[in-house]
This record gives C-alpha cells, structure tokens and sequence, in this order.
C-alpha cells in the first residue's frame, strides 16, 4: 500500500466530475466547483454532475437561450479558437473577396480575385503543412471548404472575364 493518500485498502479510488463550462454565469460556475477534499464522497455535487447523461438542465436552456439573445444583438462571445474556427475565418474571408458577402462595416458586395486566390492559397498551403497532423475530421473539413472555394473562385474569375452582355 502507497503512502500517497490516493489509495485505500480497496484500491484507487477516483472521481469523475463533468466541469465544462455550460454558461456564462459566473455565480453558477462557482456553484459546481470541487470544494471537497481529495477523496471523499461528494454528496454536494450539482444535477449537472450527477445526471451528466440526461439532457441539459432547466438553467442550462435557460443559458442557452440568453446566449441565442446576445448572439441576435451581436454581442456574444467570440467562439472557441480552434483548428475549424481558424478554418472557416479564413474561408469567411475568401467568399468577402469572392463578392458572395457584404464587407461587415460598409455592407457593400465587392469584388477582389487576387485577394481570394491569396487566401485560398494560404489555406492549400495550411493543408500542406498540417498533412498528417488533423483529425480525420478537420481533414475532410478543410478539403470540402478548398473545394468549394475554388469552384467559387472559377466561377467568379468567368463572370469578371465575361463583358457586360447588351
């Protein structure tokens, strides 16, 4: 038997706590943290601990919903940075110059084909050096978005080739 107090004379003993952050409420966060010593049973634990598989809670929709109103007012959290995020900026970028979106502040649809081509390269070449590196997931991500990409890119490099027809 270890002297490190993590075993008893049954074996390990552990705990499982689910502690991802569901809403922005920062009294509800103080709420489910471990506040236990090391060890013992935690008969304090929050619904959301217990019954992990059983659906969101009544005050989990209810932040799910405030954040669905802040979102609408255009003032909610930047999200996750993560791989697909940094992913659908950049594609976001290419369609702005692609003319398929309005610019964000002057609302105006413009058109700038060596700024898309610049970023659809920079994204074949993300694919480049992170080959081997991606999930399987972010790999098919990012193909279907170049794809996509340059088959927008195509057709917009022929109507810009195209003149005005009369």
């Amino acid at each position: 038997m270890s002297d490190n107090g993590n075993e008893n004379e049954e074996g390990p003993r552990f705990q499982v706590r689910d502690k991802r952050r569901v809403s922005l409420d920062p009294e509800k966060d103080e709420k489910t943290e471990d506040t236990t010593e090391a060890g013992k049973a935690d008969d304090t634990s929050t619904d959301q601990e217990k019954d992990v598989g059983q659906g969101p809670s009544k005050e989990d929709m209810e932040a799910a919903k405030n954040l669905a109103d802040a979102a609408a007012k255009g003032d909610r959290p930047p999200p996750e940075a993560d791989f697909t995020t940094f992913v659908i900026s950049l594609a976001s970028s290419a369609i702005l110059h692609l003319g398929q979106a309005p610019h964000p502040e002057t609302s105006k649809v413009e058109t700038n084909l060596p700024m898309a081509k610049q970023v659809i390269d920079m994204l074949s070449m993300l694919k480049e050096k992170t080959k081997g590196n991606l999930e399987p997931d972010e790999g098919r991500y990012l193909e279907a978005i170049l794809y996509d990409l340059r088959l927008r890119f195509v057709e917009a490099s022929q109507k810009e080739s195209k003149p005005p027809s009369n």
